[in-house]
């Protein structure tokens, strides 16, 4: 177990002033899965800008949000830990912390949707010199209440992620002609791999639609998958949407040097009790995952 607990979280972009996640905390839940712990007097800045004096300190407790993640940690490792804790103790405060100098990005960043349907919200921006009543370069935070673990593990999380499924799902009749790839040409992470437009002719000749999903809000990618038939894509982030899709979508997860983050995603599917299959190989252009895969039509039927 890593002795510093989950504060290890608060992502890079940040830093937690006097060692704070260093100092003792309580642990004030322990389940089967995992436990909750509570540190005092957390202080979280800015460490790329020294040159904003201004802080604030706020009461109360508090559980840290920082949307600059991946899809899949951001919803995961954030909001659906959140939620979880803010079903256990009503009056911890969502503090969503964003490096911005774009005086309307707070407003309207990419998930904001998703955190006002779940009524997230004490949104602020550092480095925002233009929105100062949003803006403050260093936080104290009276409490703040983490998960005690190892960074994020779906194998012990099957309480959190079953009650992110219960507030996000919104069930809805299966359109049984709509068939999505998820196309990640785009990606520049470890999932780019050449030739993915032999991969997307190929489900359209099935009739597939192809779908890049970059910049879509995140309940445009719900209303897109939530009564979809078929869905198959690479692993990657874009499997997250799992949690809105219906348990009779056949979900299709195309695992390419056998990435971990299919596995976990098919723990995910088992906790959700959801249709999804993983096919592994090794392959390094998209002729070579059609060679591979051999006739497709069959395994979605």
């Amino acid at each position: 177990m890593n002795k510093h607990g989950y504060l290890n979280r608060i992502p890079t972009l940040f830093q937690v002033f006097n060692d704070s996640a260093k100092k003792n905390m309580s642990i004030i839940k322990e389940t089967d899965q995992f436990s909750i712990a509570e540190w005092e007097n957390v202080e979280v800045s800015n460490i790329y800008s020294h040159k904003d004096p201004r802080e604030i300190s706020l009461s109360g407790t508090y559980f840290i949000i920082q949307p600059h993640l991946q899809y899949y940690h951001f919803m995961l490792d954030y909001v659906a830990v959140f939620c979880y804790l803010r079903s256990i103790y009503p009056n911890i405060k969502p503090i969503v912390l964003i490096k911005t100098d774009d005086e309307q990005y707070a407003k309207s960043f990419p998930y904001k949707d998703i955190l006002d349907e779940l009524n997230i919200d004490n949104i602020y921006a550092l480095d925002d010199i233009n929105n100062s009543k949003t803006n403050y370069n260093k936080f104290i935070l009276e409490k703040v209440l983490y998960l005690y673990s190892k960074p994020f593990d779906v194998f012990k999380m099957e309480d959190i992620l079953l009650n992110f499924r219960s507030l996000v799902y919104k069930k809805r009749e299966i359109d049984k002609n709509k068939k999505i790839y998820i196309s990640r040409r785009d990606s520049n992470r470890r999932a780019g791999i050449e030739g993915e437009d032999a991969l997307e002719k190929y489900f359209e000749d099935l009739g597939f639609k192809t779908v890049i999903l970059t910049g879509m809000p995140i309940l445009e990618q719900r209303d897109l998958f939530a009564d979809a038939a078929v869905v198959v894509g690479r692993s990657g982030s874009s499997f997250t949407n799992m949690f809105f899709m219906s348990e009779e979508t056949k979900i299709i997860d195309i695992n390419i040097e056998f990435d971990y983050a299919a596995y976990e995603y098919k723990k995910i599917s088992e906790i959700l009790k959801l249709n999804y299959c993983n096919i592994s190989m090794i392959a390094s252009s998209g002729q070579e995952v059609l060679t591979k895969i051999g006739n497709f039509a069959t395994i979605i039927k």
